[in-house]
């Protein structure tokens, strides 16, 4: 049985332009059937934490530290 998977990714920074002296890498896989379920949820999530922005590690702020 075949299955696809979804793979995202995201780097934390680009090292070349703003002078950090590391860069961290992340992804995040998805079997391809539950792709609706994880996007609702996210999407109940920020609704919950009235955040409308993208999510960002790098901006999170003791408002939003819950979230």
């Amino acid at each position: 049985m075949n299955k696809t998977f979804n793979i995202y990714c995201d780097e934390s920074c680009h090292i070349e332009h703003d002078h950090k002296d590391y860069m961290f890498l992340g992804s995040v896989i998805c079997a391809y059937p539950q792709i609706r379920r994880h996007t609702k949820r996210i999407a109940e999530l920020k609704r919950t934490h009235n955040f409308y922005a993208e999510i960002k590690w790098s901006n999170v702020s003791m408002s939003k530290i819950r979230f």
